[in-house]
């Protein structure tokens, strides 16, 4: 029993890695902007496309993605080798998908953006910051069963649904 949950706690942060990887290199691949969808050609009509509601935050959007930005944001600070970084990334989608138009929600690579990375001294990943008018509300270090219900907590005060 002891090995099945070893394998398993190894297995499932390893395949999000590989997966999150893969979509990250075919949408650079494909030369879309960040936050835009994929579309694969090579899907039939009838097959469900993923769709992506986050939003790739860089140096270049930063200003108008988080800083203009007349909703709340939250931002989430993470690295494509963190497996806790992985496990939060599609409760993050489903926020950003349930929020969409209310809020935004922007993921920070901190391997590529390191200029972020140090503006808000994300040191420990993953690192979620909720913010209003430019100015942090609240934050989030790591990840727990408990993470997702906060920042929706959290959002929920600040908009109207």
């Amino acid at each position: 029993m002891n090995r099945f949950i070893l394998a398993i706690a190894i297995l499932i942060p390893l395949a999000t890695v590989i997966f999150v990887t893969t979509m990250k290199s075919n949408r650079d691949d494909e030369g879309s902007q960040p936050g835009s969808q994929v579309v694969d050609s090579n899907v039939d009509d009838d097959q469900e496309v993923e769709k992506h509601f986050t939003v790739e935050i860089t140096g270049d959007n930063f200003d108008q993605m988080v800083k203009q930005s007349e909703q709340p944001v939250v931002l989430d600070f993470w690295a494509p080798w963190c497996g806790p970084c992985m496990m939060l990334g599609p409760h993050l989608e489903e926020i950003a998908e349930d929020y969409q138009g209310l809020a935004v929600v922007g993921k920070i690579n901190v391997e590529e953006q390191k200029e972020l990375q140090n503006l808000y001294e994300a040191t420990s990943i993953p690192l979620i910051l909720v913010l209003k008018d430019g100015e942090i509300v609240t934050q989030f270090v790591g990840y727990d069963n408990e993470t997702t219900g906060k920042i929706r907590e959290t959002l929920d005060g600040m908009v109207k649904p």
